[in-house]
């Protein structure tokens, strides 16, 4: 069971810029949203973008934090 909904997200036009003189700038990101959003890809005509793909990526980094944690 994953028992936390928000985390820190490098949004994906960032997270490869090493050559910028700042760090990037972390945004929320929402488990249940993320899951409510795929939710739909299967009961709505739903077209897959780049977003839910992330937000897939996020679900599974998630279950993998829960199976084996990093702390």
């Amino acid at each position: 069971m994953v028992e936390t909904d928000y985390y820190w997200l490098i949004t994906s036009d960032e997270w490869e810029d090493f050559n910028s003189n700042s760090p990037p700038d972390p945004v929320v990101g929402s488990l249940i949203d993320d899951w409510e959003s795929l939710q739909k890809i299967l009961t709505q005509e739903h077209i897959v973008t780049y977003l839910d793909y992330e937000r897939f990526a996020s679900i599974l980094r998630a279950i993998s934090e829960t199976i084996v944690p990093s702390k």
